[in-house]
């Protein structure tokens, strides 16, 4: 949910933003990173629904739940490097989305491929753990879904951190080449169509 909605409201940057642009003077870096914070809104809306249900649980069902201070820095961690990684690439996509109107069509469906080959619909334990490692190199949302899904079943012994800090560092790289690209093309003039 944070990717894809960082993602998708991220690409429709100048799409979603045309008569803020008309009337106000904003730095350009601010449009896309505020286009990004409706994915941020709607995790924390999805995080109520959670936080509803395991109150329900704990307090009618007697649900033994812990959730200490270590699984909340893991959590919130993770659902930043979804964040940025997400930032990332929407840098590259409004840009390309300014330029050909297709590519929010485009995200969409690349970002339900995505969602098959990150463990949201099927547990890490059913990939070989021979191949864990270049699974994780493949596909560097894989860690973070799993360390968020750890931090919240209170399983973080089991949580891939080499890869969680991998995933990290590209979140990272994406963002810093992201905003290149972005400020680049502004730059030189970016014509939206």
């Amino acid at each position: 949910s944070v990717f894809s909605e960082t993602l998708y409201w991220t690409t429709r940057t100048f799409e979603a933003n045309k008569k803020i642009q008309k009337k106000i003077s904003l730095p350009f870096p601010l449009l896309p990173l505020g286009s990004s914070l409706v994915g941020l809104l709607m995790m924390l809306v999805s995080l109520l629904f959670l936080i509803s249900s395991l109150a329900y649980y704990i307090f009618i069902k007697d649900f033994n739940f812990i959730f200490g201070f270590l699984n909340f820095i893991i959590f919130l961690t993770s659902i930043l490097i979804v964040y940025f990684f997400a930032l990332g690439i929407g840098f590259f996509t409004s840009i390309l989305n300014a330029k050909y109107r297709d590519t929010k069509f485009t995200v969409r469906m690349v970002l339900s491929g995505i969602m098959y080959l990150t463990p949201v619909m099927y547990p890490i334990d059913k990939i070989p753990e021979a191949i864990h490692s270049i699974y994780f190199f493949i596909n560097p949302l894989a860690a973070p879904v799993i360390a968020c899904k750890y931090a919240i079943t209170n399983n973080i012994e089991n949580i891939p951190f080499n890869a969680l800090i991998f995933s990290f560092i590209i979140a990272i790289i994406f963002v810093i080449a992201g905003l290149y690209f972005y400020m680049k093309n502004i730059k030189n003039g970016l014509v939206i169509n």
